[in-house]
């Protein structure tokens, strides 16, 4: 059949913060909540000279630190414990569980010991008492160092925890916490979300017969074909195996089949290397999308699209069928 480009069904989808997963550079971002904008401007002079951040917000309160966080991509936060309508404490008491690997930096004039056990306790990661910036400029500086530094740190630590080594995506573990998320995120706002299964055919007898190392290099190639063919917001992951399963969020039906013809099209195109020289590969998918498919639960929608590829391989293989309706 005659299919539309996948771009053309299949618009980026917006943007979702993901935490530090990102395997491409990062451009991070610092946000500094004071009532003061005095107070704001020499803070933000004080870490701009630094060159650590690539964007700097500020917000003049709670309120408005929090819209800050939900639209953009902070990596530390810098905050005023004394402010009008929503305080610091209170910011850190609304925050501090949905957001809780941003380091956050109190700022207190405050020299009680209670003040800052306070700030501690609902989840502040340091404090710098509040002064004459030009004296507490370079301890100021240092501290958002290290925390940003051990914010790096512990991204790339739940990066690695969530990469499958060989094929350098996603594994089936975080891979369902995000299918998870993202099929609640498609209920909560009514926006369509697709996911589709895919299977290498005959792919024990490319192990047999090239051997085991032959095998991985076909599974890291497909995988590296698989990321090309899809759009930044979609997710891939090696579900098991031979197995792959991509997330595509905000796409109907029809685009999700695109996506997977195109991806069907482009395997079997590409010559996969090997000593022996290039072989031919052959993948079959089934396709299954919320809400044309009725299901409840994200493990109704994954059972239907492993039925289509089921169907796909009964068929005679190297197709993309989508599940029943």
């Amino acid at each position: 059949m005659d299919l539309a480009s996948p771009q053309e069904l299949r618009p980026e989808a917006a943007p979702v913060q993901r935490g530090a997963e990102e395997t491409e550079p990062v451009e991070r971002g610092i946000l500094v909540i004071d009532d003061s904008e005095v107070t704001r401007q020499e803070i933000l002079a004080i870490i701009q000279e630094a060159q650590l951040f690539d964007h700097c917000y500020e917000a003049a309160g709670g309120a408005e630190g929090i819209k800050s966080l939900q639209h953009n991509r902070v990596d530390l936060i810098i905050c005023d414990v004394n402010m009008p309508g929503i305080d610091g404490l209170k910011f850190l008491d609304l925050t501090r569980k949905k957001f809780k690997d941003i380091p956050i930096i109190m700022l207190t004039s405050a020299r009680d010991m209670e003040t800052k056990i306070r700030c501690f306790e609902l989840g502040a990661s340091d404090y710098v008492e509040k002064g004459s910036w030009k004296e507490r400029g370079p301890e100021l500086r240092a501290r958002v160092k290290t925390h940003l530094e051990l914010k790096k740190s512990r991204d790339r630590l739940r990066e690695l925890a969530s990469i499958d080594e060989l094929t350098q995506v996603y594994n089936r573990r975080h891979f369902m916490e995000e299918l998870s998320r993202e099929f609640s995120r498609a209920v909560r706002y009514q926006k369509p979300i697709s996911f589709i299964l895919m299977d290498i055919d005959h792919f024990k007898k490319i192990n047999d017969t090239h051997g085991h190392q032959v095998g991985d290099m076909v599974l890291s190639h497909l995988a590296a074909l698989i990321k090309q063919a899809l759009r930044g917001s979609d997710v891939v992951a090696r579900y098991g195996g031979e197995e792959f399963a991509v997330i595509l969020p905000e796409t109907e039906l029809e685009g999700a089949v695109a996506a997977a013809e195109k991806m069907r099209r482009t395997v079997e195109r590409e010559g996969f290397p090997s000593q022996d020289g290039p072989l031919d590969v052959r993948v079959s998918f089934g396709v299954a999308n919320w809400p044309r498919h009725k299901v409840a639960h994200v493990d109704q929608l994954i059972r239907l699209a492993d039925d289509a590829l089921y169907c796909a391989k009964d068929a005679g293989r190297n197709r993309v069928v989508v599940a029943q309706e």
